[in-house]
């Protein structure tokens, strides 16, 4: 139990230091942006340049997200088999144990959705 915890703490630092350690990246100046065709492509917008350092930051938001959801479903495994494990040793106790896991998955996936949630502003800027 103690090294799973350390596992999730480990993964959850690792997520913040990749959407957040990365920043840094400079938009293009207007000067250098990607100029229009002559050849009647007046209406098209020009397409955005990205920096390495803007790709670094997506990168890392996606892998964020996914060590999310990774721990996540570590955790719903976890807490499904000790449920199933309780029920199996005292089969009376099994609306208590059932009515505590269901309120324990809604908190785990409540992490999970507001990590994934971070991680999707980080990758849009918002």
């Amino acid at each position: 139990m103690r090294n799973a915890a350390a596992v999730a703490m480990m993964l959850a630092m690792l997520g913040l230091l990749l959407v957040s350690g990365c920043g840094g990246g400079k938009e293009a100046a207007p000067g250098q942006a990607a100029t229009k065709a002559s050849s009647g492509a007046a209406d098209q917008a020009p397409a955005k340049e990205f920096s390495l350092a803007e790709a670094v930051d997506a990168a890392g938001s996606c892998l964020a997200a996914a060590l999310a959801a990774v721990g996540c479903g570590l955790a719903l495994s976890r807490l499904g088999s000790s449920s199933v494990e309780s029920v199996a040793r005292q089969p009376e106790a099994s609306g208590s144990v059932f009515t505590s896991m269901v309120v324990a998955a809604a908190m785990i996936e409540g992490g999970m959705l507001l990590a994934i949630l971070v991680c999707i502003m980080g990758v849009m800027k918002v």
